[in-house]
């Protein structure tokens, strides 16, 4: 009976080159969705622009299914409106949520991935990432290049769907540190802000 010689992985795949490079740092896997969603300059480029980001991604079978679903939704189709993502410490929670901010503020990047293609595009789409580590409890978070602190986590959705009059909206709320009521949201949607 012949027996195979199975290859060790280092000689059967291929790394990527951000894996090879002389400035490779470990740090490079531990994605803060606030920052990318900021565009904070301190988020390495692989996930920030999203072009690098989906020629780096592979897309799963799960992933698209997923990604089928949300860009459905915000094109007015079909799809699951409300999502749970369950997976342990590093089981790829921020890199999911990488994918649909990316595809979701610009679906033209997906257009360089064969795994993506018949998924929808949706255009126009706004997003908010609120991400309370940086949220202060006394002073908020100022809005990146404005002057202008916000307080609350409804105030920082605002401004980040309508920017200055979305904010506008809801201004009185988010100084006085209370959560809006059905009202006030009412007339952010009706100023065609969400």
């Amino acid at each position: 009976m012949a027996t195979a010689t199975i290859k060790p992985w280092v000689e059967a795949v291929s790394l990527h080159p951000d894996v090879l490079s002389e400035n490779f740092s470990e740090a490079i896997f531990a994605l803060d969705l606030g920052l990318l969603a900021d565009n904070d300059p301190k988020v390495p480029p692989v996930y920030r622009d999203p072009e690098h980001f989906f020629k780096a991604s592979y897309i799963t079978k799960g992933l698209k299914s997923l990604l089928s679903d949300v860009l459905s939704c915000l094109c007015g189709g079909q799809g699951q409106r409300v999502l749970k993502l369950t997976t342990p410490f590093g089981g790829g929670k921020s890199h999911t949520l990488a994918t649909l901010l990316h595809a979701a503020r610009t679906p033209k990047a997906l257009d360089g991935v064969p795994e993506a293609n018949g998924l929808p595009r949706p255009k126009g789409v706004r997003t908010a990432v609120f991400d309370g580590q940086f949220f202060g409890a006394t002073k908020g978070k100022d809005a990146p290049g404005e002057k202008l602190s916000i307080q609350t986590m409804w105030g920082w959705i605002a401004w980040s769907l309508g920017g200055k009059k979305g904010y506008e909206v809801l201004r009185e709320e988010d100084e006085a540190r209370v959560a809006p009521g059905a009202n006030d949201i009412l007339k952010l949607m009706a100023k065609g802000q969400t």
